[in-house]
């Protein structure tokens, strides 16, 4: 049959024209039997042909459908035949079924290759250790590894065909990474492998010279440890091997070699001299070898150089002959006034040139090794004008107290108040006992003393220094200074005034007293032993410009208390007393400036009676 007009035969029964087939002309239906009317009887057997071709076309349908579902059923959402993930078979097994088994086995550590949590041996030159994978961050995901091999939900038939007859493939595990984790673990291997590198030296044990030969070092990569971590993870290898690399030094042997032989050996080949205008002096080989040092730059060249603080320890008699130290301004006292001897200017020479010399003359040959420095002029810590500027000139508060000649009171009293002796106090300073004095020990030169304790006579190391601490209260007491800190004996010892005594205990009983006015003060302690059958004396003494006029009184005693006595003693350390009766008084103290009272004070001091005690 033909297409009408066209000459061109029609397949299949039909012409398609533009891709979509034609509708059939009534004649030509009516000469297949299609449609309504009446249907002419195909000529030459032709109708007998198109049912048989039917017949058939149903027939491959069929069969075609049933493969169909056969490949569907053989190959859907299933990894494909022959496939292996990880060394471990799961090929033709369903998603399911395949991450059941590479579960199970990964656990278990069954079949191929190794279990998900076995340690990886991590090796090195001079290393071993292990690594727990789960520490490390390292897991696998078997889902996605299924998921990755091919396991598919297509229903394309060729896609289903492919899988059906794959070939052999062994696929990788997926690897879960928790990156921190994994940092730590690589820092801890590194800080733990790294090796720097080490320098070779030249040094002077003495008037020796030491060498030590440079050594390359090694530093681990710890991204690239890393990597190697998660590889040897993903293909389940036992063995990871560390990536490193190679450190070289900066110097090298024939350095150090050579710098031994030519700057050690110049150094000591003999003295070297220092000089300064109008005096040279001479450093012996051993005055300034041990202060030497030989070091490499950034490209391995060693230079020689010296330490001061070395140089001054070791050097300390020659170093004195071109130096000068500054003397301080001071107070010098003259009877009942106070002068300010000067301060002097002193000369150093600063450590950097000191180092620069010494290190310049002793690689240096002949006249090389001498070698002139310049000086600066060192100001005194305490200059003239400074001193001047507090306004230390009169006496404006004195008190001298007294002492038994008993047995430690001089040498206490004595170290007690040459640690007071001379101090210069600041406007507005507060002066404690208790600090300046320090702990009275043996070790700090203090002996066995009287004191009084529990209302008897006793010894103590550094007992009579609460002498010193009375002669310092009424010092400052008569000067009109403030007292923030005062506790009056309790039993009363003779040392001073009724009332205006002083005890101390370090660190917990202290003697404060405070410099309220606008100049500074000077102190004088001057202690003088007993002798023949006489008390000894302490006298303290302030330098100031007067500021307070000041007026104190004391009261007659009351309260009198027999001292009674105790049943005698016969323990060792017994201490004889004679007995001294209780009393109270009233202390009053009137502190003026220009004629107006700023304090006026009045307290009451009771003393308990103290019993007398024989030792027999």
């Amino acid at each position: 049959m033909q297409e009408a007009g066209s000459g061109q035969p029609a397949r299949d029964g039909a012409v398609r024209r533009r891709g979509r087939p034609r509708r059939l002309s009534r004649a030509e239906r009516r000469e297949l039997g299609i449609g309504g009317g009446t249907a002419r009887p195909p000529r030459d057997g032709a109708g007998h042909a198109w049912l048989a071709g039917l017949v058939v076309l149903v027939a491959l349908a069929a069969l075609a459908g049933g493969g169909y579902a056969l490949l569907y059923g053989l190959a859907h959402d299933r990894v494909p035949r022959n496939t292996s993930i990880g060394g471990i078979d799961v090929g033709g097994l369903d998603a399911a079924g395949a991450r059941a088994v590479l579960d199970r086995r990964l656990q278990t550590s069954a079949g191929a290759g190794r279990g998900a949590d076995a340690p990886l041996d991590v090796v090195g030159t001079d290393l071993a250790t292990r690594v727990t994978p789960s520490a490390a961050g390292l897991s696998y995901d078997t889902a996605l590894s299924v998921a990755r091999a091919g396991a598919t939900d297509s229903r394309d038939p060729r896609v289903l065909l492919r899988e059906l007859f794959a070939q052999s493939s062994s696929k990788a595990l997926v690897v879960r990474l928790d990156r921190a984790a994994l940092a730590r673990t690589t820092g801890a291997i590194a800080a733990t492998y790294d090796r720097p590198a080490r320098e070779g030296s030249v040094a002077f044990a003495g008037t020796q010279v030491q060498t030590v030969d440079p050594l390359p070092g090694r530093l681990v990569d710890p991204a690239g440890l890393g990597t190697a971590l998660v590889t040897g993870f993903q293909s389940r290898q036992p063995t990871v091997t560390v990536p490193t690399r190679a450190v070289a030094p900066r110097t090298t042997v024939a350095g150090v070699r050579a710098a031994a032989q030519s700057l050690a050996g110049t150094a000591l080949s003999g003295p070297l001299v220092l000089r300064v205008p109008g005096r040279s002096v001479v450093f012996g080989v051993e005055q300034f070898v041990p202060a030497l040092t030989v070091t490499a730059d950034h490209a391995g060249r060693f230079a020689v150089g010296a330490q001061p603080a070395v140089l001054r320890r070791i050097a300390a008699p020659q170093l004195a002959q071109l130096e000068v130290g500054p003397q301080s301004a001071r107070v010098r006292v003259a009877g009942d006034r106070a002068v300010v001897v000067p301060s002097t200017v002193g000369t150093q020479v600063p450590d950097p040139v000191l180092a620069a010399a010494v290190a310049r003359a002793a690689v240096g040959r002949g006249p090389a090794r001498s070698v002139p420095v310049t000086r600066v002029a060192l100001a005194a810590p305490v200059t003239t004008a400074a001193l001047q500027a507090l306004g230390i000139r009169s006496v404006t508060g004195a008190a001298t107290v007294t002492f038994e000649d008993r047995p430690g009171y001089l040498a206490n009293i004595a170290r007690a108040s040459a640690a007071l002796d001379g101090r210069v106090i600041r406007p507005g300073e507060q002066l404690s006992f208790n600090r300046v004095v320090g702990e009275r020990t043996a070790q700090r030169g203090y002996v066995q003393g009287i004191v009084i304790a529990g209302g008897r006579l006793g010894k103590t190391v550094g007992g009579g220094v609460a002498v010193a601490a009375t002669a310092l209260f009424n010092a400052g007491y008569t000067a009109g200074w403030a007292v923030p800190t005062r506790q009056a004996a309790g039993v009363f010892s003779g040392t001073a005034p009724d009332g205006r005594d002083a005890t101390v205990s370090y660190p917990t009983i202290d003697l404060v007293v405070a410099d309220d006015t606008p100049y500074g003060a000077y102190l004088q302690m001057t202690v003088t032993p007993p002798v023949a059958g006489h008390r000894g004396t302490v006298r303290a003494q302030l330098f100031s410009t007067p500021w307070f006029a000041v007026t104190t009184s004391i009261s007659a005693r009351s309260g009198v208390v027999d001292p009674g006595r105790a049943t005698g003693s016969t323990v060792a350390g017994c201490v004889p007393s004679s007995g001294v009766p209780g009393f109270a008084v009233l202390v009053r103290r009137v502190v003026r400036r220009a004629g107006v009272t700023v304090e006026s004070d009045a307290r009451t001091v009771t003393y308990s009676p103290l019993p007398t005690v024989s030792c027999r």
